[in-house]
């Protein structure tokens, strides 16, 4: 018994430790809207919008691109994207996005930056919608 609560407690410790890890890499953090915006104005990137089509024309930040995450060519698409690029990733409130940021990263996407509480936060702040 007491074993397998120290098994148990180690597991715990590596998998926080490893989550607080993933959070703390810069190469992949995740932004609140306005450091999203910061951020994604001072570099080469590529602006993705992982919403439906219908979403995405109804207003989307400037310059993105849609693939949408619920499509059935999400993976074929993203693997036109160039894998050293940075990412900025986002959805309607971050769900998406953050599953999305997940599977790229399996693909092999090296920098993924998601925004934290989506296009809606987005407009909160009053960040400017195309």
């Amino acid at each position: 018994m007491k074993m397998s609560f120290l098994f148990v407690l180690a597991i715990t410790l590596q998998l926080f430790t490893g989550c607080a890890e993933a959070q703390n890499n810069p190469e992949n953090a995740d932004y609140n809207p306005k450091e999203f915006n910061a951020q994604m104005q001072k570099q080469d990137c590529i602006i993705l919008d992982v919403r439906t089509p219908q979403e995405f024309n109804a207003g989307h930040v400037k310059g993105a691109v849609n693939i949408d995450w619920n499509g059935s060519d999400f993976q074929t698409s993203i693997e036109k994207l160039d894998k050293n690029k940075k990412i900025f990733i986002y959805c309607a409130v971050g769900g998406r996005s953050a599953k999305a940021k997940t599977a790229m990263q399996k693909a092999g996407f090296k920098q993924v930056h998601n925004m934290l509480g989506g296009i809606e936060a987005w407009k909160k702040d009053a960040l400017p919608v195309e």
